[in-house]
């Protein structure tokens, strides 16, 4: 029988109400995920663990491939509401200086930020997405800390980037039957981005296109 764990309750494979969510994004980086963890690694091996473990994880894909479940990460950049899967938005930091790479830093590559050590590419995704910006989202200097702004630590492979938004809602699950395609937008430059709408509360959210995003930034800021 699987655990009744907080995970599996509250946290992302549950019904996603744990606060703690809004901050670490994704159980896996909440230190009782963790602490639990290694718990496991200590305790003996029981003898029907591959048999148990099989048929859990047998009853979860049929479960998921029953819903047709997404799960996402909605942001927004100027007016515009966005999203991307959750498995791609690795962190969710408060913002912080944004220093400039000598003969590097344009438009769309703003800098490097520090994150825990590691410095990070930070880039702009309002001039990727053709997004203007708010006036409160213009800054006056690269290394100026912009306040109520989070700072989003995207990855997929080896890629990792960081860049600003103007506010952040968090985790969001819905049907894939509830996806909007998204409509010819002819030359606006998010429209290509998009491959899907999302109707959330009383927006539509822009689904974005990972593939083509993670593309674009490695040509464009590279």
């Amino acid at each position: 029988m699987q655990q009744q764990t907080c995970w599996n309750q509250t946290g992302v494979l549950g019904d996603q109400s744990c606060p703690t969510l809004k901050t670490v994004v994704h159980c896996h980086n909440c230190s009782i995920y963790r602490q639990a963890g290694r718990g496991l690694l200590e305790r003996p091996i029981p003898e029907d663990y591959a048999t148990e473990w099989t048929t859990v994880l047998t009853q979860a894909r049929t479960q998921v491939n029953h819903q047709k479940t997404l799960s996402m990460n909605i942001f927004r950049l100027g007016r515009e509401w966005l999203a991307l899967p959750t498995d791609v938005v690795k962190q969710v930091l408060s913002p912080r200086p944004i220093h400039s790479i000598p003969h590097r830093s344009n438009q769309l590559l703003r800098g490097i930020v520090n994150v825990q050590g590691q410095l990070l590419l930070c880039v702009s995704l309002y001039k990727l997405l053709g997004i203007v910006p708010n006036q409160l989202s213009t800054l006056r200097s690269t290394n100026e800390v912009r306040h109520n702004s989070y700072l989003l630590v995207i990855k997929k492979g080896q890629n990792v980037w960081a860049f600003e938004v103007d506010k952040l809602h968090g985790l969001y699950r819905c049907n894939s039957d509830l996806l909007s395609n998204a409509p010819s937008l002819g030359r606006n430059t998010l429209g290509r981005f998009t491959q899907a709408i999302v109707t959330w509360q009383t927006e539509n959210v822009s689904y974005l296109d990972e593939e083509h995003l993670f593309e674009a930034l490695q040509q464009g800021a590279l």
